[in-house]
């Protein structure tokens, strides 16, 4: 088993906050589990759920889309369009290749994958969606009382879902999606103290340093997790992964 704070042997930012994440809820689990094991994809994770579950897990990061980079050499732009073709469409291949790394594993109880971006446009349910389960279309009909109401539908190549069937890649039972959370006490002294010139490293290092001041934290961690279950034994309240994803500002 173990354990880490800000470690540098993970082999990138998605790994490192998802390792983050564990540690806060307090949830077991061994990294690169099968590492030296001749023919092994060898998936990131392997966690320990308070369930008594045991789930697979496969972190992939996102690197800069096209519109990213492009917004990145003109600071002058004031307005653009996004088209997600293109980043769902990597989506989908990353989704695919992580889903690969876990197929041969059959001593677990669930498998998931985790997602990460760190720069550029985040990304979010609807990206997931779309991934998963196809092209999202709002169909909007001319005669409302003949055809009904506006409905969203999606195309059938999803990178899970087959026209609205789970076929491919059916024993990924989650995708998960790491966003970032600041904790409502600390969120207007991290703001005054917060200078995006310094290295992540720094910045992680200043909130802790900051939820260390503030009592009754133990629910707090950097980064949550979004979690979208495929699969109906998934519970993501009392689930394997931590359910550190619902939080109330107003608390």
């Amino acid at each position: 088993m173990t354990s880490c704070k800000i470690d540098t042997r993970y082999e990138n930012k998605t790994e490192m906050y998802f390792a983050l994440h564990l540690d806060h809820n307090k949830l077991k689990y061994e990294y690169e589990p099968y590492k030296g094991i001749k023919g092994s994809p060898n998936p990131d994770f392997l966690v320990f759920g308070r369930d008594g579950k045991k789930t697979l897990v496969e972190c992939k990061e996102l690197g800069l889309s096209s519109i990213d980079k492009g917004l990145s050499y003109n600071n002058h732009v004031l307005t653009t369009a996004r088209d997600n073709k293109n980043f769902i469409k990597k989506l989908r291949k990353i989704i695919h290749d992580a889903s690969s790394q876990l197929k041969p594993y059959k001593n677990v109880d669930y498998k998931a994958i985790v997602l990460g971006k760190f720069n550029g446009f985040s990304f979010g349910y609807y990206d997931i969606v779309s991934a998963i389960k196809g092209d999202l279309i709002f169909n909007l009909p001319v005669n409302k009382i003949i055809v009904g109401d506006p409905v969203w539908s999606s195309k059938g190549n999803g990178q899970i879902y087959k026209n609205g069937l789970k076929k491919q890649h059916a024993y990924i039972d989650a995708i998960c999606h790491l966003t970032p959370y600041r904790d409502y006490r600390i969120e207007k002294e991290f703001d005054e103290k917060y200078d995006e010139n310094k290295p992540l490293e720094e910045n992680i290092e200043l909130i802790f340093s900051l939820a260390n001041k503030f009592p009754n934290n133990d629910n707090y961690c950097p980064y949550c997790l979004d979690v979208s279950p495929l699969s109906p034994s998934f519970n993501l309240e009392h689930g394997p992964l931590g359910n550190c994803n619902i939080h109330h500002l107003s608390e």
